[in-house]
């Protein structure tokens, strides 16, 4: 939802404040943190502000006849990137997610779902260039995912919105990439 994390205002604006504006519809609002609310002065604050959870950035629940999953693929660089400054531990994090995902499925309010919707920024595939982020996320959580029964995938990250069909014995599951709108009258970038 933005490009960096600055400052607090420029969280407020573009995010809470679209945020707000969804929620008074029926739509329901699902955060799943995207790789640049990782980066930058402000990236540390999100949670003062959002979930209130053991997992703010990771987390699964029942709605009516589906079960969510929110995962987060973190930083789409190696952690080793020099661009991240030895500051960033994603692929330990997303091997804590892998664990966690794996009592998740077990749960019987997801086995029971109708329907089970992950969503993640980065899509497992479809990038133009290969991702570390989806590459390392899938060689933790594919082999969970594909046993699961899943309905959907839900990504963006890609900025090129598409539905993409499951892939037997690859991906059994269709991924479709979304894009955000903007919905704030002036440049979200501040």
């Amino acid at each position: 939802m933005v490009s960096s994390m600055r400052s607090e205002d420029h969280f407020v604006n573009n995010v809470l404040v679209p945020m707000a504006e969804v929620s008074g519809s029926s739509v329901p609002i699902v955060y799943s943190r995207g790789n640049h609310e990782t980066w930058s002065n402000h990236a540390r604050q999100i949670t003062d502000y959002l979930l209130d959870q053991e997992h703010p950035f990771y987390y699964g629940f029942r709605k009516g006849p589906a079960y969510i999953l929110v995962l987060d693929s973190g930083e789409s660089r190696k952690d080793s990137d020099p661009v991240n400054w030895g500051l960033t531990e994603f692929d330990e994090y997303r091997k804590e997610q892998g664990e966690w995902l794996k009592r998740e499925v077990e749960k019987p309010e997801f086995k029971e779902a109708k329907y089970k919707i992950v969503i993640t920024h980065i899509p497992a595939f479809y990038s133009k260039n290969p991702v570390h982020a989806a590459d390392h996320y899938f060689s933790l959580w594919g082999d969970t995912l594909n046993k699961s029964d899943i309905s959907l995938m839900i990504c963006g990250h890609t900025h090129t919105p598409g539905i993409h069909p499951a892939q037997p014995g690859k991906i059994e599951f269709p991924v479709v990439i979304g894009e955000v709108q903007n919905r704030i009258k002036g440049p979200l970038s501040v």
